[in-house]
């Protein structure tokens, strides 16, 4: 009876022990799926395995472990793995009783490699000396690749020894070495973003050219009660300059620019508030492209009293000459009207005193008597050169003219001056007209006597009085490297075109005959001492023939006291 009863146990015993003792075997049937960071593997159930343990290696040899997970199931993730990888897996298994095996061979899955796109939100900024380039990271990208060519056509890479593709950047920045503007005039980038061995395309081109330098030696050398004078180093490739004006010193806002030509390394700045601090920067430019900025500077406009004024200077085109319009006859209204709608307390006339018209006169003395407002004409006149001024507004005091140096070719040009005297306030200047002599060839020469202009004055301004300085130079801006009116600002004269703050005529010339072709052609200037502020500038255009110049007028403000 107890053997019978037993038989159950004793048989459970002889199986489990044919199990303990049945030798080990593989795990069969691996496979793997992978996406670009996990590994999905399953393999067959081996009925004698109790639990299954799953390693994930980067080598074959196993001896850079990834993972290693124990499961009762037939599957195994494995997650956060490193995109276009390959991994080596096995599986192993036990059973209760201790036995175990292996799968029968090692075998690898390679986790796949995201396709990244172009770099987008490029940048070139530029400095005098090289090129900042920054972009926005691209999604998996593992290097990015910058291309530099002389050529905007990414097709032309290579065609030129200046062109090169610099090393891998792994950042979203990238500054280039030091360039020259001689090897190119502009310089085109492309980007690419990697990931691994997958390039996406290269980013569009985008161009930028190395920045003029920055002005130096930026100083604020004098103040009106509503303008300010800087003065800067000239910058040797600079096409011309630009001030921006700031009402705090980190120029958190520009309140004004202002656009200054190449031969100029002095403006005045107007329309400002009297007793205000203000701050200063000149850029230089190359061509539309800016440059650099200057060191800061600071100022302040002066407190006190001023006396307004508005003066003029017109070229009435001598009579001799003119008939090519009209007779002076119907040309002496016309010039009457221009004169009266300018409504100026002083003018410079030019080409005003050679011709005699009807009862003898010049051209100035017919001009007197047709015009509504009272003017005496001033005791300096000589040759062409006149000034007219009002009674009502001025005393007239010393006065002269000098000849100018003379050119080959032309005829004698003088200067003529007047000393004045506001009737209100005795603020006394001198008022200057010329003419200089004409033809693009004689640009030396209008410089010789722009010299001569100004080292005359040095004598007869012994006082430092304010000077009013206006006249047909037969020059504007692009004509010369070095100019008249360069030299005149040089020597602390403000060309009053330049730093209106306000002005009716923008865009129209002084000479008649500028059209589009021949760009912004200013022969009439007006010319005034820094320590007098401009208000508003602006060009006579009434119809009818009257001269082959327009008559230019300016607001302008001396300091009283």
């Amino acid at each position: 009876m107890v053997v019978a009863d037993n038989a159950p146990a004793i048989a459970n015993v002889a199986e489990n022990a044919w199990w303990a003792f049945d030798p080990a075997t593989s795990v069969s049937d691996l496979e793997a799926r992978s996406d670009f960071s996990a590994i999905d593997l399953s393999w067959e159930v081996n009925d004698r395995a109790q639990q299954y343990t799953v390693t994930v290696a980067r080598d074959a040899a196993f001896t850079d472990s990834v993972e290693k997970i124990s499961t009762s199931s037939t599957e195994a993730i494995f997650s956060g793995l490193d995109q276009g990888t390959t991994y080596f897996y096995r599986v192993g298994w036990r059973s209760e009783y201790g036995n175990q095996g292996v799968s029968s061979e090692v075998k690898s899955v390679t986790t796949a490699i995201h396709v990244v796109d172009s770099p987008a939100d490029i940048n070139v900024t530029a400095t005098a000396s090289d090129f900042a380039l920054s972009w926005s990271p691209v999604d998996f990208a593992t290097q990015y690749v910058v291309r530099m060519s002389v050529s905007k056509d990414p097709a032309a890479f290579g065609d030129s020894p200046a062109d090169v593709q610099f090393a891998p950047t792994t950042g979203t920045e990238f500054i280039t070495p030091a360039l020259s503007k001689a090897t190119a005039e502009k310089y085109y980038f492309t980007v690419r973003a990697d990931n691994r061995d997958l390039s996406a395309a290269e980013s569009a081109p985008y161009g930028g050219r190395l920045l003029v330098d920055p002005p130096k030696e930026a100083t604020a050398v004098s103040s009106t009660a509503t303008g300010v004078t800087i003065s800067w180093s000239a910058v040797d490739d600079a096409s011309g300059y630009v001030i921006e004006r700031s009402s705090t010193e980190d120029f958190a806002t520009v309140d004004g620019k202002y656009v200054v030509p190449r031969a100029y390394q002095r403006m005045s700045i107007n329309g400002l508030a009297p007793g205000t601090a203000y701050f200063l920067r000149v850029r230089a430019r190359d061509g539309s492209h800016k440059g650099q900025v200057s060191p800061v500077v600071s100022a302040t406009t002066l407190s006190g009293g001023t006396v307004d004024m508005r003066v003029a200077t017109y070229n009435v085109l001598d009579p001799k000459l003119g008939n090519v319009l009209a007779p002076w006859s119907v040309r002496r209204k016309n010039l009457a009207r221009t004169i009266d709608a300018a409504d100026a307390d002083l003018i410079a006339l030019q080409e005003a005193g050679w011709s005699r018209v009807s009862g003898g006169r010049t051209p100035a003395q017919d001009l007197v008597k047709l015009v509504d407002k009272k003017f005496v004409i001033s005791k300096a006149g000589s040759r062409g050169d006149q000034i007219l001024y009002s009674p009502k507004k001025y005393t007239a005091g010393r006065y002269g003219s000098f000849n100018l140096p003379r050119i080959s070719g032309d005829g004698q040009r003088v200067a003529v001056w007047q000393q004045l005297t506001d009737t209100k306030t005795g603020t006394k200047f001198l008022a200057i007209s010329t003419h200089l002599t004409m033809g693009l060839q004689n640009n030396a020469g209008r410089e010789r006597q722009a010299k001569a202009i100004l080292s005359k004055l040095t004598s007869i301004n012994k006082a430092g009085l304010p000077i009013v300085l206006m006249g047909d130079l037969n020059s504007y801006d692009a004509r010369a490297t070095v100019t008249p009116m360069s030299l005149f600002s040089r020597a602390g004269y403000v060309d009053a075109q330049l730093s209106s703050p306000e002005t009716d005529t923008p865009t129209l010339n002084t000479w008649v005959k500028a059209t589009s072709t021949t760009g912004s052609i200013r022969f009439d200037h007006i010319a005034v001492s820094e320590s007098v502020s401009v208000k508003r500038t602006s060009i006579e255009n009434l119809k009818g023939a009257a001269s082959d110049h327009r008559l230019l007028w300016a607001d302008i403000a001396l300091a009283t006291g």
